[in-house]
């Protein structure tokens, strides 16, 4: 009765909501009314009893015009629905279930969302019009989270899951744990600054330099990556010098001896006796008698010996330095010139044969021209006057 607009108890008017019949036939084959039944939602215009089928104890009617769902939470214009009803008490179905979700995930029971760890029961309608009683224990997995402190060498990157990284910083990167969970994993990332060594280094002749794997024998720039104690590379960049060689040279005048190369520190040695010679550190030494010296030569560490030099001739500082000025002309007519060694400054006099002084110069070095002015011919005495006196005989014509 699609059309009806009374309840089952002919009371509740609402136009159109509709009802069904449900009749009985005895063992006389004579039907009787046995109920009138209408929906437990039942709306105006829903026409209820549209449609009727009967399967054993149960009756399903349709509703076309009813729009809302089992729930009543949900309303769709027309959507329509059909109604079970069965003669039999339901005995309701039970179902005790223990879920684990993630942190941020939900588990829908029926028309129940639930988010927050605990126990919870909801009844459930079958489509035979009886109940379901799902008792769900639920567990929500805190969310993983973590932090670490790393650190990298320049010029090295660090990964995490599908991140890469390079700089210092602090980065947050979401996992996806064993358990299907998401972790969260905070990394305070440093990088280590670039090692970076720019050095100058000087090696004596005939030396090489090595560093790390590499060694160099020419003067050159050159850059090497190395390996530090905490295993992050360092670049050397070199600048290497070959010192020039000593100078192991001599220069001999009889026992005078002097070594070549200047600048340098000195030790004279007895090549005879195979040992130094005490406090002869200068570059000019007179040796102390005759045979075989050396000098053992020192420029800022770069350490070489000459060949040991035979002194065969001995001789004093006087009579050295007579050998070395110079006088002409010798003989001259009052006029001559005095020639010093290089570096030597003197005072200069020349005396007659009485001993007096007939001419005198204070602090000259070189070449001095003299000129002796109204002296009489004769022998005369130069008197060079420096650390020692020198003596030298001057004929004027």
């Amino acid at each position: 009765a699609h059309s009806d607009n009374e309840d089952e108890f002919v009371a509740d008017y609402l136009e159109d909501a509709g009802s069904a019949y449900i009749f009985t036939k005895n063992s006389s084959g004579v039907w009787s009314q046995y109920q009138k039944i209408d929906a437990s939602d039942r709306d105006s215009l829903d026409q209820f009893g549209i449609s009727c089928s009967v399967w054993g104890t149960t009756v399903m009617v349709g509703a076309f015009n009813q729009a809302w769902n089992a729930d009543g939470v949900d309303s769709l214009y027309q959507a329509g629905a059909v109604y079970a009803f069965n003669t039999q008490l339901c005995e309701p179905d039970t179902l005790d279930q223990a879920l684990n979700i993630c942190s941020g995930e939900s588990v829908v029971v029926g028309s129940s969302t639930y988010t927050i760890s605990g126990s919870y029961t909801d009844v459930l309608v079958k489509v035979d019009g009886c109940d379901s009683i799902v008792n769900t224990a639920l567990t929500v997995d805190p969310p993983v989270t973590s932090s670490h402190d790393v650190e990298i060498c320049f010029g090295a990157t660090y990964s995490i899951g599908s991140s890469t990284y390079s700089t210092s910083g602090i980065y947050e990167d979401t996992l996806t744990g064993t358990g299907g969970c998401d972790s969260v994993v905070t990394t305070n990332l440093s990088v280590k600054p670039e090692i970076a060594v720019d050095q100058d280094v000087s090696v004596c002749w005939g030396e090489s330099y090595t560093i790390g794997s590499s060694t160099y024998t020419t003067a050159g720039t050159y850059v090497d990556v190395l390996t530090s104690s905490d295993w992050c590379d360092s670049t050397i960049t070199t600048h290497l010098t070959i010192e020039l060689p000593v100078d192991v040279s001599i220069t001999q005048v009889d026992n005078y001896l002097t070594a070549n190369q200047d600048g340098a520190s000195y030790q004279w040695y007895d090549c005879d006796k195979d040992e130094i010679v005490d406090g002869a550190t200068s570059q000019s030494w007179w040796a102390y008698g005759l045979g075989n010296f050396a000098c053992i030569v020192d420029v800022d560490g770069c350490v070489d010996t000459t060949a040991c030099t035979y002194v065969s001739t001995m001789s004093t500082p006087e009579n050295m330095l007579a050998k070395q000025i110079g006088v002409f002309p010798n003989p001259n007519k009052g006029r001559f010139t005095v020639e010093l060694p290089d570096g030597m400054m003197a005072n200069m006099e020349v005396l007659n044969n009485l001993g007096e002084v007939v001419y005198h110069a204070k602090q000259v070095s070189g070449k001095t021209e003299i000129e002796l002015s109204g002296v009489p011919a004769g022998i005369y005495h130069l008197r060079v006057l420096g650390d020692v006196v020198v003596v030298k005989k001057v004929v004027v014509q």
